[in-house]
This record gives C-alpha cells, structure tokens and sequence, in this order.
C-alpha cells in the first residue's frame, strides 16, 4: 500500500495528487524504500514545480517517522539554507524536533546565532513552550531540548509583532492520570504582514497514552480573489476578497488528515458570481452542501482478561446554505448600479441547515463472537430561514423589510440515545434493567416566553425516555399573520417622516418620528414629533427647537433658544406633559414643567463661572400641597460653598416645614464642614453638624470626623479617628470611635491592625504575610459589656508554584456580658 501511494508522490504529478499522496505517506506509521526515495526526491528538487508548499506537505509525510536518516539529511540542509524561504525552514526545524541528534541540535545552534532571524525567534518560543509543558506526551522532546542554548535576545523578541512564534497550553493531574494540553503555531514571512500559516493541535492523555483529538492547518499559498468589475470601471477600483487558501487547508482527528481543502465550497462561490455578472437575469439562486467528517476512528487496547477493549467513534456534519435574490424588473447584473437609481425592489431569503451526527461506544470483546458494552447516538440540528427586502421608489426613499415567512424562524433539535448491550454470534440486544417490563417516557409540557414588543416568543420543549433524551428550541412569531419588521423613511412636504410597523400583525405595532424644517427670518427650528401605537397604547407628542443668532455675533453658538416638548397619551398616568427651557439672555437658563394630572413645576436656573443658582416651585392636589426650594453653589478654586433651603407648605392639614443645609470643602487644608437644620412654625425639629479633616496621605496620617446632633429633647455626639502608618513592610492602623447618646453612657470601639509582610523564609516561600488585628468594644446594652476579640492570619505562597495557604486564629473575652 505504501508502495502504492508513493508512485502518486512525484514531480510531474498534478499539484492535487501530489499534495494528497503526501498526506496519505503521513497517515502511514512508517515508510518503505520506496516512500523514501520519493519523498527525498521531493525535498532535493529545484525545478519551478516543486512549489515550498510542496516541500513543506513533504515534511508532514515523514511525521510518523520522523528518524528516518536519509530524510533528517535532507530536512538538515533545508534548516541550514539560509537562501530558503522563512517558512520552508520553520518547518523543517519541527520536523527535526520530533527525532533530535548532536548534529540537529549544532545546526539549530548555528541559526539562533543570528538574533534577528525570524527563524530563531520561532525556535526560542517553540523551546520555551515545551520546556514549560506539564504534558507527558512531551516529555521525550523536553529532554532532548535540554541541550538547546537559547539566546536572551531571542527571548525578548519571541512574542513582538509580525513574529513568528509557537506557544502550548498544558495541565496534567498525576494522581488522576489524565491531563490535556492545546499548542498553536503562527508563521510570518519578511515581507508579508499576515500570517502564512496557522495551526492548532488539541491532545488528551488518558490512560497513559496520548490522543491528538484534533488539528486543523491553514495556509495562504492558494488564494481566492473573486473579481467583480461593474461596467467600464478600470481594474485598479475592483474589489475583490482575500481569504485563508482553500487547497492548502488540512484537518486531522487522531492523527490521520481526514480532510483536505474547501474547494468545494470555493468553485460553488465563484459560478454563483459568475452567473450574478452574467446574463439578463431577475432572479439568482445559491445551493451550498457541505459534508464533512468529522471522526471515524476505532481504537482497540488489550486487558488482563484477554479480551480486547474497543474505543470507536463517527461523526459526520452537514452544512447546506440556500439563498435566493429577486430583483424585481431589475437585472441582476445592474445591482449595484440601480441603488443610486430608483425606483428598485430587492429580495433575499435566506435558508441555513446545520446538522451533526455522531455515534460510537466502549466495548469489551468488540470484533469478537461474544462483546458487552455501552454505546450511543446523538444528533444535533439547526435551521433558520429569514429574508431582507430592501426598496425604494419617488415618495419611499427607503424601504427596509424583514420578512419571516415561515412561523418558526429559527429551530434547534438536540437528541441523545445511551443503551448498554451485548452481542452473541452477531446479534446485538439492548440491555434492561432487572424486572423493568416497559421503557417510560415523560414528556415535559412545551414552556414559551412571550415578547409581545417584537412579536417573536423562544419555546422549548424536553422529551425524556430510560435511554434516549431529546429537546428542542424554537424562535417563533406570536401571531402567525406578522411578516416581519419594516422601516420606512418618506420624503414628505415639509421634511421627513420614518415608520416602523411590523406588517400582518393583528397585535398593532407603530412607530411614527416626523422631522420638520422651518427657516424663519434669523432663525433655525427644529420640529420633531412622534407617535406610538402599541396595542391599546395610544401616544402623541411633539418636541420645538428653536434657536436666533444674532447677525453681529462672530460665533455660531446660538445666544437665544428655546426648547417646548407637549405629549399627549390615553394612559391614566398623565394625559399631557409640558416641558419648555429658555434661554433668554446670556447665562441665564429658564426652565418650566407642567403635568396635568400630578401638578406643576417650574423651576428658574442660572449659570455662571464657578456659580450655579436654582430656584424651583411645585404644586400638587392641585395646589393643596407646595414646595418651594433654593440651592446656591459657589467655587472658588478653594473652597466650595453650597447653601440650600426647602420649604413644604400643606393646606389639610395646616402645617410648614423649614429645612436648610449649608456645607464648605476646604480642598487645601483638606476640611469639610456640614450644617443642616429644620424646623415647624413652632419649634426646632434637628441641627446637625459634621467636622472632619484628612490627612494629606490619607494611609500616612491622622483622619478625625466628629458629629453633633440636637433633636430638641437631647443631644447626640460622636467622633472617628484614625491613624494609618505604611513602609514597604509593615502597615499599622489605629482606630478610635466613640458614640455619646443622651442620657446614656458612651460607647466606645478600639481597633488596632498590623500587617508584616517581610519575608522570612524567602528560601520555601515567594510571599509571607502576618495579619494580627486587636479590637475592643465597650458600652451599655441593658447591662455593662466588654468584649475584646483578637485575631491571627498568618499567610504564605510556596515557592515557585501556584500553592497558598493561611492559617488564622480568632480568640473572643467577654467580660460583664449580659
């Protein structure tokens, strides 16, 4: 068989076969004479043919075999070239790495001697990654790169843009004994700023062997440029779309390349374009089919009862995509052209199935007359259909649909059968369990969650059985007569109008904005109203902008402008909403509000430099209940000074409440102090004061706050201080509290914190840190209590690993308790 394939594997055989015959070699676990000759051949020819793609698939034939000597020779000098192209020879040193000798190791040592080579660079992250590794796969290869002097420049030059580099994620638990690990290799060339190559590796160890589970490789060699040029446009103004290679893309499960290429889905995209340039159509239609397999593998491993243990998997995917363009009386091959033209109708549907199936088991005495075992089935599924429409005609100037034509716009079934059996001469029964006579099947009632503001509902629903498990997930349209969305922008008399409606619902849902222009004499208005309809939800409203600039002002700024909305509604929160802002000379704000079921408000502003004034009146019930305010705030780059009053006057019953407040920031000597007070007409309810100060470090210095409070029948205070003290290592923390209520004794709370976090043992640990807090708390609960409580957290992380560890005591005393 291997003799078989070689004879594809030559020079003048086309570029398809050739590839193919040298991912058929890398399948194979070792190479004949034969194989090798050809191979070889390969790697030393210098005609045009012999592409560095072609040497590089070359490379992958020898994977399994990677000590072959006559092909480590030839790879050898390839690696050595230094007239060979950067790719050809970062991949000849990971064909070398998997089979190192004294030799390799002296040819890699003489390319990292150049510490600008990209080559080198790769080679330093790609040492560095493996040396890192926790998988055992690799440990052969991390003893072998021992040996490897990598260079400190290369080090810091292995992760800089535009570089090529290799990095491995890895992670084995040895108590387990299993472990995963991902690795992914990106390659650059000098004079190319994307990638030329791009591969990932994803392998699972497991029962002390390795599984490479998948890999996928991607390359830039064969590119698809899809040209289209419209009309008598020069080629410089094509465009066109550049895309990772169809040809030279590869995917392996388990090891064996199973797949090679996207060609069919690329040759579907180029007649579909072809036919789209070509031709007087009005309608084009786009059918794709992608199948692929994903997994057929089959694994089979002896055990101490003589029977074989039997591992298989097979998984195939499904990828179909249906499109379908109408354009109405328009050429399919003016498209781009009758945008700018009206009038013109275009219709997409869109239609995407998506479906995986995958079976397998585990089996003892599997190709056997006698096996017993565990298997499965499982299939997953996805379909969505849609279409856009875009139109436009003399009053539409844009038209804008999405259309669902069929109820479910969107599905995902999921199902899963797991049965145990066992087979006798070829005959395979199912397994049940002991004394069950009839498999039960529950059904879990279909659950939709509604959106009645999009019209669509998500329902799923779960179907259980002893061995099979299904469920499915739908977007749906509540009401089955909406077509979908529509936007609509019209061109009207006076401006323009937008309307989004969702089209055949018998639910109403309507959205109107009207944009009207006005040009008065030294004056710019903008009139925007709008209208909403949902269900019974009925709203109008309508917002005025307008603005005069003087014709001596140099600046654009308007210096007069004035702001009314008026929203009208059939709710019973608020039949109608005034909202007006002026501006009528400069630095001054005047600002009205009127509702007409829950009051008024109507407010005066004024904005200064470092000055704000406000004075606002409201009235409720209606004028039964009235508030009147002032709040004036001063900055004086120092201090800042806020001054407010409120005043609350209600008729039934007779009563009036005084509040003020007042408060000044000192931001150099870092002070604040707040007064607040409120009264009746008859009495003082609360004074309140609040002092405090702050260090200039707030964590290396003293921090005091300290309140007074009158209520009229006692008077209530309290006080903070803090004392922070910090050095690289060592913090302290002193913290003092007292609360004085009235007529009643003191409470007081002591707390003292130390934090050492110098290292001790800097020989067994990266960090060391010693927490020790000491608090204490006194006063009066019914009866005298004291009650100290000292805590001890003693933290440290282990040399060198991700391990840490605390150990903490706390101790509580508790005197006179009650």
């Amino acid at each position: 068989m291997v003799n078989a394939i070689s004879a594809y594997a030559k020079v003048d055989s086309m570029d398809e076969i050739l590839i193919a015959s040298l991912h058929a070699l890398g399948n194979l676990d070792s190479l004949t004479s034969t194989a090798v000759e050809a191979i070889d051949a390969i790697l030393m020819s210098t005609t045009e043919k012999v592409l560095n793609w072609t040497v590089i698939t070359a490379f992958e034939a020898m994977r399994r075999d990677s000590c072959q000597a006559t092909l480590k020779k030839t790879v050898r000098n390839i690696f050595a070239d230094t007239k060979r192209n950067d790719q050809v020879r970062i991949h000849a040193y990971l064909s070398l790495s998997k089979c190192l000798d004294n030799l390799d190791i002296q040819a890699i040592h003489d390319t990292m001697k150049d510490t600008k080579s990209s080559v080198g660079v790769f080679i330093a992250s790609h040492v560095g990654s493996i040396r890192g590794s926790w998988s055992p796969s690799k440990l052969q290869l991390n003893t072998s790169m021992d040996n490897i002097q990598v260079s400190v420049n290369l080090k810091t030059l292995d992760k800089s843009l535009q570089s090529s580099y290799f990095v491995e994620y890895s992670a084995f638990n040895s108590n387990e004994n299993y472990g995963v690990s991902g690795e992914a290799t990106i390659i650059y060339t000098s004079e190319k700023m994307k990638p030329e190559f791009f591969s990932i590796n994803a392998t699972i160890d497991l029962y002390g062997r390795s599984f490479n589970l998948l890999e996928i490789g991607l390359s830039r060699r064969h590119m698809m440029p899809n040209q289209m040029q419209q009309g008598e446009m020069p080629s410089s103004l094509w465009f066109g779309n550049d895309v990772l290679g169809a040809k030279d893309t590869y995917y392996r499960i388990f090891g064996t390349t199973i797949g090679l290429g996207l060609e069919s889905l690329k040759d579907t995209v180029q007649t579909s374009i072809m036919q789209i340039m070509s031709g007087e159509n009005h309608s084009w239609n786009f059918n794709a089919i992608e199948p692929m397999t994903l997994a057929d593998e089959e694994l089979t491993f002896p055990s101490l009862m003589g029977l074989p243990y039997t591992y298989d998997l097979h998984a195939v995917e499904f990828d179909t995509v249906k499109l379908l363009l109408l354009s109405g009386k328009t050429p399919i091959n003016e498209i781009f052209e009758s945008f700018f033209k009206p009038p013109f109708n275009y219709k997409l549907n869109i239609e995407t199935d998506y479906e995986v199936e995958a079976k397998g088991g585990i089996s003892l005495g599997g190709n056997t007359p006698i096996a017993i075992g565990t298997r499965f089935n499982a299939n997953m599924n996805n379909r969505v259909e849609f279409g856009v429409e875009v139109g436009s005609n003399a009053t539409v100037l844009a038209d804008f649909r999405i259309n669902f034509p069929s109820n479910v716009i969107e599905s995902t079934g999921i199902n899963a059968n797991l049965f145990h059996y066992h087979e006798a001469q070829g005959v395979s029964i199912r397994l049940k369990k002991k004394g069950q006579a009839v498999e039960t099947k529950k059904k879990f009632n279909p659950t939709c969650v509604k959106c009645q503001l999009t019209g669509l509902q998500k329902c799923s629903l779960v179907v259980s059985e002893q061995h099979l498990w299904e469920s499915k997930c739908t977007l749906e349209k509540i009401d089955p007569k909406m077509e979908g969305y529509e936007l609509q922008i019209i061109n009207t008399a006076t401006g323009y109008e937008m309307v989004a409606t969702t089209p055949g619902s018998d639910f109403r849902r309507e959205f109107k904005l009207n944009y009207i222009i006005g040009n008065a004499e030294k004056s710019e208005n903008i009139d925007i109203g709008y209208e909403v309809k949902f269900g019974k939800l009925v709203e109008q409203g309508r917002v005025v902008v307008g603005m005069k600039t003087p014709t001596t002002s140099p600046s654009f700024l308007p210096s007069d402008y004035s702001v009314t909305l008026d929203r009208k509604t059939n709710s019973n929160f608020a039949k109608s909403l005034k909202f007006e802002i002026k501006q009528p000379k400069e630095n001054d704000i005047e600002l009205k509000i009127d509702v007409s079921r829950l009051g008024s408000f109507a407010t005066n502003c004024t904005f200064e430099a470092r000055h704000i004034h406000v004075d606002f009146d409201m009235s409720f019930l209606p004028d039964q209940l009235q508030v009147n305010g002032m709040c004036d705030v001063r900055d004086d780059e120092k201090e800042i000074i806020d001054k407010c009053k409120l005043a609350i006057t209600h008729k039934r019953p007779d009563y009036k409440i005084n509040m003020e407040t007042s408060s000044i920031l000192n931001v150099p000597k870092r002070t604040l102090e707040f007064d607040a007070s409120s009264s009746s007409e008859k009495r003082s309810i609360f004074t309140f004061n609040l002092s405090s100060k702050f260090a200039d470090d707030i964590m290396n210095g003293r921090n005091t706050v300290s309140m007074r409070l009158d209520n009229g029948e006692g008077i209530y205070t309290g006080s903070i201080n803090q004392t922070n003290k910090m050095t690289p290592e060592i913090a302290t923390s002193v913290l003092e509290a007292e609360f004085v209520p009235s007529k009643s004794p003191a409470f007081t709370y002591t707390s003292s914190m130390t934090c050492d976090g110098k290292l001790k043992e800097p020989s067994l640990y990266d960090t060391q840190a010693l927490l020790s807090v000491q608090s204490k708390f006194k006063g009066v609960i019914l009866a005298p209590i004291e009650i100290d409580v000292t805590k001890e957290v003693d933290y440290r992380k282990v040399k060198g690993k991700f391990d840490y560890g605390w150990t903490g005591s706390v101790r509580r005393i508790c005197s006179k308790c009650v």
